[in-house]
């Protein structure tokens, strides 16, 4: 069995610091000690009495703005408008230039409510040191902001793969459905004493059936070209299994070549429309429609629901919580999933970037 790794997020209950310092239950306290800190610390190291009376104070609130400011810009605007995006040349020239833009835009301020109260002459900044000495202390936050992303990004891959495990041990166990197969063959037998070539084009779409399953079935992503054939084998089986039972799949070819997108999450919404389209009592179908535009793949799939509702004899639809929890890992806010009934008619549409 495969091994997850696990990140520090996941560690031992008693990794108190680690986690106070990557875990999103803590942002709030968290924040408060970083700017307790930027505040205490200039207070601390800072040269006494440079002002009269209160006015000292009023400095250092100014320099907790200015070290605060540097922090946030540089976690929530540097960082991922460039770091993020590989634009690392960008962010080593950007960061600099903030320290001195965010200095620049406080003199104002410091000549009109400080100046006139300094008691100390004032010294001359050399550009290059003052911004050698408050670097190191923006890349701390810099790496606090990486070890954050990491233990994010490294929680994400483990819950999708243990995800796409639980999905694939489901899959496993649901592909050769002993009743499907027992239902198929025993039309296979039946139809070989009334019609031997619709038999034989049964057998060979049910051998379709399961080399799709057994093969290709079990990669993370598969060709939708693949993925649409498989389905349309699904819906032809299906259609030879039951009576007054139609469907319309349409779709372009040409449009759908070359694509790729991940395994089951097409079927598991097909097979869903198969199962609650069952009516022993009258006509029943299922239509499907695929559409291609702006990089959007949009997939809609609408089935007849029985007057009755069929017992179930357990419950269902693990599958459909599962491929939601899948499309959220997978695409976050990407991709969307949505349902609707009316009129016994039951109509889901998924759209997807591609």
């Amino acid at each position: 069995m495969k091994v997850f790794a696990t990140p520090p997020d996941n560690l031992r209950q008693d990794d108190l610091v680690l986690r106070f310092l990557t875990s999103k239950k803590a942002r709030v306290p968290r924040h408060v000690v970083g700017l307790f800190l930027v505040f205490i610390i200039p207070f601390a190291t800072a040269q006494k009495n440079l002002f009269a009376g209160n006015y000292d104070y009023l400095h250092y609130g100014l320099e907790t703005v200015f070290f605060a400011s540097l922090l946030y810009v540089n976690m929530y605007v540097l960082l991922p408008k460039f770091f993020y995006r590989g634009r690392y040349t960008w962010y080593l020239i950007l960061l600099p230039a903030t320290i001195w833009l965010i200095f620049f835009l406080t003199q104002p301020f410091q000549m009109l409510f400080l100046e006139p109260h300094r008691l100390v002459p004032k010294q001359d900044y050399n550009p290059l040191v003052v911004t050698i000495a408050i670097v190191p202390f923006l890349l701390l936050s810099t790496a606090l902001k990486l070890s954050q992303r990491w233990v994010a990004d490294a929680n994400r891959i483990n819950e999708l793969e243990c995800t796409a495990l639980q999905i694939e041990l489901k899959a496993l166990r649901n592909q050769i459905n002993p009743h499907f197969l027992f239902n198929m063959l025993n039309s296979i037998y039946v139809l070989i004493r009334k019609d031997a070539d619709l038999a034989s084009h049964l057998t060979l779409k049910l051998s379709d059936f399961l080399r799709y399953l057994l093969y290709e079935g079990n990669q993370a992503t598969v060709f939708l070209s693949a993925e649409l054939k498989f389905i349309t084998d699904l819906l032809e089986l299906e259609k030879m299994r039951r009576d007054a039972f139609e469907f319309t799949l349409d779709y372009s070819k040409a449009a759908v070549k070359g694509i790729k997108i991940p395994s089951h999450v097409l079927i598991t919404l097909v097979e869903n429309a198969v199962k609650h389209s069952q009516d022993a009592t009258g006509a029943s179908y299922v239509r499907i429609s695929i559409e291609l535009e702006d990089a959007t793949l949009r997939f809609i799939c609408s089935n007849t629901m029985p007057a009755v509702s069929p017992r179930q004899s357990q419950p269902g639809g693990v599958g459909l919580v599962n491929l939601t929890r899948r499309l959220e890992l997978l695409y976050q806010q990407s991709a969307l999933l949505t349902s609707s009934t009316s009129h016994n008619l039951y109509v889901v549409e998924l759209t997807l970037p591609i």
